[in-house]
C-alpha cells in the first residue's frame, strides 16, 4: 500500500486477499480522504476486531469495511471507545491510543 496514500481522490478501494498483517500497512489507505469504502477481507489486518474498530475511528468518511455499511451509532461508539482508551486510532500511520503508543 506504499504511495496510495499519496492518491487524494480514492474513494473505493479493495485490499482484499493482501498479505496485510497490521494496521500501518493500511495506515496510508486510510489517510487517504475521501475515502468511502474499503474491502480487507482476507487480510490478516482483518483477523482483529480491534484494529477494523481502528480504521473506521481513523478513517471519518468510510461507510462500507469488509462489504458491510457502517451503522449511524457505530462510529459514535467507536469513538468513545477511544476517548476511553479502549481502542486504538491511526496517527501518522502508526497506532495509538490516548494511553499512549501501542
Amino acid at each position: 500500500t506504499d504511495g496510495l496514500g499519496e492518491c487524494r481522490g480514492l474513494e473505493i478501494v479493495n485490499l482484499s486477499k493482501n498479505p496485510l498483517l497490521s494496521l500501518a500497512s493500511v495506515a496510508g489507505v486510510v489517510a487517504a480522504s475521501p475515502l468511502t469504502d474499503l474491502d480487507l477481507r482476507q487480510c490478516g489486518v482483518s483477523e482483529s476486531r480491534q484494529r477494523l474498530d481502528a480504521v473506521i475511528v481513523s478513517c471519518p468518511t468510510i461507510q462500507t469495511l469488509n462489504g458491510r455499511t457502517l451503522t449511524a451509532a457505530e462510529r459514535p461508539y467507536l469513538q468513545q471507545l477511544h476517548l476511553r482508551g479502549f481502542r486504538q486510532k491511526l496517527v501518522d500511520g502508526a497506532p495509538v491510543s490516548v494511553m499512549g503508543s501501542l
